[in-house]
């Protein structure tokens, strides 16, 4: 679980006035406890929880075409969304995307970290960037 970042987030919590809600360490405690932990207590925004028909409540996550798992990982990421946002803001995740290409993470992730606020809004349809960033792993190549 220690993932050597919680005490420069602490000292980044006690130093920085961020304006947000939580703090940048308990962002991050949220989402090592729903990601990696496993531990997360019932969340009061439950992410498995169904939109009434009819409501206005966000579309993403209730389409039929995109499967459970998809809807499933779109509801996830609502429930976290201002957790991710806030902990993508502090200065130790700007030192860990500095070093990226060690785990291999994408260049076009950070387009979506800097728009997560648009992306989690319930009236959020991707654009014409969005898909062109967007990147499906390649598991083989078939030639005919």
């Amino acid at each position: 679980r220690n993932l050597g970042l919680e005490e420069e987030l602490d000292r980044e919590s006690r130093e920085s006035a961020n304006g947000n809600i939580i703090t940048y360490r308990e962002a991050y405690d949220e989402l090592i406890a729903y990601l990696v932990d496993n531990t997360a207590a019932a969340s009061a925004q439950d992410p498995t929880a169904e939109v009434v028909p009819g409501s206005k409540q966000d579309w993403v996550g209730q389409s039929s075409r995109a499967g459970k798992a998809a809807n499933k990982d779109a509801k996830q990421f609502l429930a976290h969304h201002e957790s991710i946002r806030i902990l993508w803001q502090s200065n130790t995740m700007k030192q860990v995307w500095a070093k990226r290409s060690a785990v291999n993470i994408i260049d076009s992730h950070k387009e979506y970290l800097n728009d997560i606020p648009r992306i989690s809004s319930p009236e959020f349809k991707p654009t014409t960037q969005d898909v062109l960033i967007a990147r499906s792993r390649t598991t083989q190549v078939v030639m005919e």
